[in-house]
């Protein structure tokens, strides 16, 4: 049979058409269906990507949160204890009495209790005559804003707290607390508080002593009432100048179970020295007494020490020291005398970094007073924003700043500091860098305004 040429178009059509649903059915449709699956994972990986990117920013700053975080933490827990032996309190009051001489009789513990906003603060009575007012009212005047702030400070407590649990969490750890269950049943974050009544006797200067030395407690405590009387016979002195001091020091903490190992005493858990020459009297030392301090030395340590000696004089520290270290930050500024001395903490920035570790120190003068604020790349002082000043009291004639270094544990340690100081006062800023690395130092001075100069 004959095709016509009608035929062979119809019948090269109907090829074209079979191949076209061919190519369609069996190799273009699964490559379009291939192509989307592809990029299906191309947006999955792609999504994958930035949350590991915005965990790796998070990974690489963690550390560095934590140990801040960590620091803060020790600093609040140095003036409001997570939780106070009675053994520790013992001896801190043995302390106050042996620095202010006074001869303690007795010393009774009242139960450990929370603290509420309605709690009295206490007042000071005294049966001589302007005694008591003038060493008492002094400590208990600053009483009446303790709620405040133990309110301000355990919500600071907690979410500090939250956010270290936190990490834990999100890097699969979990968070122990293995502290034993104390007999006070206070909620973590609470604040809570015991109290101690002292008698003694003691001139009125030993008394003033005492005043003296519970002001600067690291820990917080205030004097609730205080008794003063004539020794023997009712008088306001007797013949030795001698009188009887009795008052009650109420000594408040936060509450918090997970802080296991955290003592009161610098020195770590208290252990009683056996007695001897018949020694009976806790705050009588025997012939032959020497104190022991087991704790072990350190930058920190040996800044505090320094500062009570031969650098009691300085109005501002400044610690660099090595990256990674435990949980201490590698940077840290403070301020020793600020004119506010009830705030609950003392005024301190941290900062951490493997490298350079950028900070500022700012001061200024107004109408005859001194105002100053610090920073550094993690975080300011007195604000976030770096906004406001505070003031502080200068020690001496000039301005005085110490910076404690470190030398370099090797070739990877590169971290560092580099401090700009503006001093728009009137009076020299002196800085002194004590213990820097030689070869490589650890502390630049970097951008200076106003009179700076360095006492070296």
């Amino acid at each position: 049979m004959k095709m016509t040429e009608r035929d062979k178009k119809l019948l090269i059509g109907l090829g074209i058409f079979i191949f076209v649903v061919v190519f369609v059915r069996f190799l273009f449709l699964p490559k379009i269906s291939s192509i989307k699956a592809i990029n299906e994972e191309i947006n999955t990986l792609n999504n994958t990507y930035t949350v590991n990117a915005s965990y790796k920013a998070r990974a690489e700053k963690i550390d560095s949160d934590i140990k801040i975080l960590s620091a803060k933490l020790t600093d609040l827990r140095s003036v409001y204890p997570p939780k106070i032996d009675i053994s520790e309190l013992i001896i801190t009051i043995k302390n106050l009495s042996k620095d202010s001489e006074l001869e303690f009789k007795s010393i009774n513990f009242d139960n450990y209790k929370p603290v509420t906003n309605g709690e009295s603060s206490g007042s000071a009575t005294a049966s001589s005559a302007g005694t008591a007012n003038e060493a008492g009212n002094q400590e208990t005047a600053i009483a009446a804003g303790s709620n405040s702030q133990l309110d301000a400070q355990s919500e600071a407590n907690s979410a500090a707290s939250a956010k270290i649990k936190n990490y834990f969490y999100l890097w699969g750890l979990d968070s122990q607390g293995t502290m034993s269950k104390d007999e006070i049943e206070v909620p973590n974050g609470k604040p809570y508080s015991v109290s101690a009544k002292v008698e003694a006797e003691g001139t009125i200067e030993q008394i003033k002593a005492f005043f003296t030395n519970l002001n600067n407690l690291g820990t917080k405590a205030y004097c609730n009432s205080v008794n003063i009387a004539g020794a023997a016979s009712g008088k306001s002195e007797d013949t030795d100048g001698k009188l009887k001091f009795s008052a009650t020091i109420t000594f408040y903490g936060i509450m918090d179970k997970a802080a296991a190992g955290y003592y009161l005493l610098h020195d770590g858990k208290w252990s009683p020295i056996p007695p001897a020459d018949n020694k009976t009297n806790l705050f009588k030392e025997y012939s032959g007494f020497d104190s022991v301090s087991n704790g072990e030395a350190s930058l920190d340590s040996a800044a505090k020490n320094d500062t009570n000696s031969e650098l009691g004089t300085y109005d501002f520290s400044v610690v660099a020291s090595p990256y990674g270290g435990g949980l201490a930050p590698s940077v840290s500024i403070t301020c020793k005398n600020p004119k506010e001395n009830t705030t609950y903490l003392t005024p301190i920035v941290y900062g951490d970094n493997k490298g350079i570790e950028n900070a500022e120190i700012f001061i200024e003068e107004k109408a005859g007073k001194y105002y100053c604020k610090f920073k550094t790349d993690h975080e300011a002082y007195p604000d976030n924003d770096y906004s406001q000043t505070f003031e502080f009291v200068p020690i001496g004639k000039d301005l005085r700043l110490v910076v404690f270094s470190s030398a370099r544990n090797g070739d990877n340690d590169k971290s560092g500091i580099n401090l700009n100081i503006i001093n728009n006062t009137k009076r020299t800023l002196n800085y002194l860098i004590k213990y820097d690395d030689e070869k490589s130092p650890r502390v630049k001075i970097g951008k200076t305004t106003g009179s700076v100069r360095n006492e070296k």
